[in-house]
């Protein structure tokens, strides 16, 4: 049993609620495709998982506390999103789909762990423009 259990339970309750089901499309790392040239990338392989994420838009009444939380400048118009604790570690080299897998949402920019004591929290998620 640890020590945050209860804020894990209610930041998975909370954004189970209110969030939006989405598909976490990691990208992993495309092994050689032969190793006599390491240089030529193999095929790259995807990894789906399932995740609630919940999409807020930056204000300027809480931009100033991302700037905090993220320790980076951060434009006003872009929108960020908040994630509870997964089974899966999630990185900047993954997209986000819609329920489907089908429609692109959102690329990664950043992923800042809430995570006191080494217990995951929750997520906040910087987002890249979906193209």
């Amino acid at each position: 049993m640890g020590v945050y259990d209860r804020q894990i339970a209610t930041a998975k309750r909370l954004i189970a609620a209110k969030g939006r089901t989405c598909v976490w499309r990691t990208l992993d790392e495309a092994a050689p495709a032969d190793e006599t040239k390491p240089w030529k990338k193999g095929e790259e392989t995807t990894t789906d998982n399932a995740a609630k994420i919940v999409f807020l838009p930056d204000t300027r009444s809480n931009l100033a506390f991302l700037q905090t939380l993220t320790d980076q400048p951060i434009n006003v118009g872009d929108d960020y999103g908040i994630m509870a604790a997964v089974d899966f570690v999630p990185t900047t080299r993954a997209e986000i789909y819609d329920e489907s897998g089908a429609t692109l949402l959102r690329g990664i920019k950043s992923v800042d762990a809430l995570a006191p004591n080494g217990e995951v929290i929750m997520y906040t998620l910087r987002f890249t423009v979906a193209t």
